[in-house]
């Protein structure tokens, strides 16, 4: 095996996750009236980028509530960028869009909860409150102590790409929610409150469809997959 210097090793992994941060996830439909996600649009189509923020700062609508990410770590062993890396492809979660281990996941959902101004002859939506519950699993460096300086100095910069990815993935979760509450806040009343009902849990179950394909579709593009590494 050749032995790369361990500087060119950090500036290849580096290198490597800032150049899958910024990838742009689009939406459009199509002639048959078919929602489609992905990074490179039809050139007739008439689509619109998605707000993927890449950074903690999300920017939710007044009803629509984002709580701190739960983080849950899973181990991480080694001396060397090359250890690490290999260690997080051992023990990273498994995902189930890309098919393999990857460095670090997400779960997010939308969970609402509304009341009914019911009058006579028309029920319309009341108090309505959404939220965005994240759980983050991310590598936790275990035995850092005795590794060289370089592999230290690295590893915060790691570590700062991964959640930018993960922030990603936040914010489709974010716009969702967005999407949904404007939706929600703009039905008009009903002649019944079942009637309301059924039609907020269908553009509910609609809207968190769509961005859970725009979440496919982000991991897609914007994968951390691959080894920056090479023997």
């Amino acid at each position: 095996m050749n032995r790369i210097p361990l500087r060119i090793l950090a500036g290849l992994l580096t290198l490597a996750l800032a150049a899958t941060a910024l990838a742009q996830v689009y939406k459009w439909v199509d002639a048959e009236g078919r929602v489609h996600y992905g990074a490179q649009p039809p050139p007739a189509a008439k689509a619109r980028p998605l707000s993927l923020q890449q950074s903690h700062a999300v920017n939710p609508e007044s009803n629509v509530e984002v709580p701190e990410s739960e983080i849950i770590y899973y181990p991480v062993y080694g001396k060397t960028p090359f250890e690490l890396h290999m260690s997080m492809k051992q023990n990273g979660p498994f995902n189930d869009i890309v098919q393999q281990r990857v460095y670090a996941e997400i779960h997010w959902r939308i969970a609402w909860k509304f009341d009914y101004v019911n009058e006579p002859g028309k029920c319309r939506l009341g108090k309505l409150v959404l939220t965005v519950p994240t759980i983050i699993t991310m590598p936790k460096w275990v035995d850092a102590e005795g590794a060289p300086a370089e592999t230290q100095l690295v590893w915060p910069t790691v570590l700062a790409k991964i959640r930018q990815h993960e922030d990603g993935h936040k914010a489709i979760g974010v716009e969702g929610a967005n999407v949904l509450a404007r939706r929600l806040r703009s039905l008009p009343a009903y002649g019944t409150c079942q009637e309301l009902n059924r039609v907020i849990h269908n553009e509910g179950q609609r809207i968190i469809g769509e961005y859970n394909l725009a979440n496919r579709a982000f991991d897609r593009t914007d994968a951390l997959k691959g080894s920056p590494f090479r023997e």
